[in-house]
């Protein structure tokens, strides 16, 4: 009946199907195409969901996540496109 849709597994027994198979649930429920990679839809991404959604930061990338948010607040996307710019040519990463 999972196979059909007729029923949706309850989400522990999801998980362990997902462990014992060594794929990502997401893969199970029809949300990837990959074995890990997440498919975000448009609807998705415009409520904010992107396809780093899911990972886990560092305490250091979480600081840049949140300095990077209040850039955002104050002065707007166009100055965090700017920053990102600015970061990538000095660093060399463009």
């Amino acid at each position: 009946m999972w196979e059909s849709t007729d029923r949706i597994p309850p989400a522990k027994k999801l998980v362990k199907i997902a462990e014992y198979f060594h794929v990502s649930t997401d893969y199970l429920l029809g949300r990837s195409d990959k074995l890990g990679g997440v498919i975000i839809s448009d609807e998705e991404r415009a409520a904010g969901w992107s396809d780093t959604a899911r990972v886990t930061v560092t305490p250091i990338e979480d600081d840049m996540l949140q300095l990077f948010r209040k850039i955002g607040k104050k002065y707007g996307t166009e100055t965090q496109k700017t920053a990102i710019a600015m970061l990538e040519n000095m660093l060399g990463l463009k």
